[in-house]
């Protein structure tokens, strides 16, 4: 702080100079210069500063990845962005929540079946439904409901066989 301070003296008592008429225009030209080489000298000082902290850093952080790990990790990138979600920091919580969603969907799902299934159980008994428990469905319910399925089915597949082709390559798991 007292150093700006200085400085701030300093250059007002420059430019007072200046304004009084005392002092050359080789003067004012040295000093400028002077000034500029101080801070020069002060940048250099702060870049090998800062290249130390950043060394201390990286030694700080333990070994480098090797060459499987960067795989890995470009790989899960990957995988995530083909996902349709993003990688952002600090981002645990929303990637825990689209898990809960998910789940959440398929416990509704769940629910409404079960639901539709006693509905038309009670509806068959009332009307007098076939004998073997079997009731008509309405074929757009059961075309919405297989491929909902369907999508969550491959969605899930596709992690899985990832997953397995991840371990594999990484010797964890044996060949499919």
């Amino acid at each position: 702080m007292n150093e700006v301070a200085e400085r701030i003296r300093s250059s007002s008592e420059n430019d007072a100079d200046a304004a009084g008429g005392k002092g050359s225009a080789n003067a004012r030209k040295t000093d400028v210069e002077a000034r500029l080489a101080k801070a020069k000298e002060r940048q250099a000082k702060l870049l090998q500063r800062h290249t130390q902290l950043q060394q201390k850093l990286s030694r700080a952080g333990g070994k480098p990845l090797n060459g499987k790990e960067k795989a890995w990790i470009s790989e899960t990138r990957r995988i995530e962005s083909s996902l349709g979600t993003e990688r952002q920091k600090a981002d645990d919580n929303d990637a825990r929540q689209l898990l809960y969603d998910r789940v959440n969907e398929v416990q509704s799902l769940a629910e409404e079946m079960l639901q539709q299934a006693r509905d038309s159980g009670k509806l068959a008994d009332k009307t007098g439904g076939d004998s073997n428990g079997y009731h008509e469905v309405p074929s757009s319910v059961r075309r919405d409901r297989v491929a909902r399925l369907e999508d969550m089915l491959d969605h899930e597949t596709a992690l899985i066989s990832t997953a397995m082709t991840k371990l594999v390559r990484l010797g964890i798991a044996a060949e499919p």
